[in-house]
């Protein structure tokens, strides 16, 4: 469904991709209607194939939410593709499931929509369940230098590059977790780019959106809890398997964004992937050679071994 400007019933359509999330998202739509006054909105659920009770508790507690059933986990951006189609809102607000909202926050950024003609997207300032300051935004939509060092698995820190405590302003990049966006922007981009299964999504659709002439911006009035990691049950981006999701779209991404980059990056992960498997199949530690497997096929683009799924 493409739905036309005369055809659109709210201000906002609330779209949050749920998969086996259930009582983070049930806090996160009680806070939504809880906080949200002062703007006609919508709320979509698309559940990717949960296999907890989550679209039923939706549904009974839930009834004005419209709930969207995959039959297969379609990932972030595919989900929130599908779920577009069927919203009428003026603004799409993308929403973690893992998040509590402290206060209107949607109609906080909706109205810096209407007023900001120059902004296409933009996002709150979000906080932990303690409410200290929590990663919001990035000041640049590319790092070159943090994706080498995710690469070579070297720290790497921006801090005091990812919380606003001033006044709004343009930024790289705004966390997946909370987005806002014009419907007529997102349309013009092109939605979420689907090579994308979960991570990279943001600063692609930030790039893509800068490059059409538009700005992001941070808007620290909106005011959002996140719990980092709760939507997708991983603590960090080396958890196996969401390592291999994540080195795939790095590589995605910077072959899209950062052509000069994307072969270096791919060299630094097939050499010490190469290596790794070398050595452990050498000390036939079956273990560490198949996520080294793995890690390699990832690398490689190839779809996994069966030994592989292991």
């Amino acid at each position: 469904m493409n739905n036309t400007c005369s055809s659109l019933l709210y201000t906002v359509s609330v779209i949050i991709v749920n998969y086996n999330t259930r009582d983070y998202l049930d806090n996160c739509l009680r806070s939504l209607f809880a906080c949200t006054k002062g703007v006609l909105f919508e709320v979509i659920v698309i559940d990717n194939a949960s296999s907890d009770d989550s679209v039923r508790m939706v549904k009974d507690s839930y009834p004005s939410v419209t709930v969207i059933e995959s039959d297969r986990n379609l990932g972030f951006g595919a989900a929130n593709n599908r779920a577009f189609d069927e919203a009428k809102g003026k603004y799409i607000f993308f929403l973690n499931p893992d998040t509590v909202l402290l206060n209107d926050a949607v109609s906080i950024l909706a109205t810096y929509l209407d007023t900001t003609p120059s902004v296409a997207l933009c996002g709150g300032n979000l906080y932990t369940p303690d409410e200290h300051p929590n990663g919001s935004y990035s000041l640049f939509t590319h790092s070159v230098l943090r994706e080498i060092c995710i690469a070579l698995n070297i720290p790497y820190s921006d801090k005091g590059e990812y919380f606003n405590t001033g006044h709004s302003k343009p930024v790289g990049t705004i966390c997946g977790a909370d987005m806002m966006i014009k419907r007529t922007v997102f349309e013009k981009v092109g939605r979420f780019n689907e090579i994308f299964f979960m991570y990279y999504e943001e600063p692609d659709l930030c790039s893509r959106i800068k490059k059409a002439g538009f700005a992001v911006h941070s808007v620290p009035e909106a005011r959002i809890i996140h719990f980092e990691g709760g939507a997708t049950h991983l603590n960090t981006v080396f958890d196996k398997p969401s390592k291999f999701f994540f080195i795939s779209s790095q590589l995605a991404y910077s072959k899209l964004h950062l052509k000069l980059l994307y072969p270096v990056l791919w060299a630094i992960h097939f050499g010490k992937s190469a290596l790794a498997y070398s050595v452990y199949s050498l000390k036939k530690n079956q273990r560490r050679k198949v996520y080294w497997l793995n890690y390699l096929f990832t690398v490689c683009g190839k779809p996994l071994p069966a030994c592989a799924s292991k």
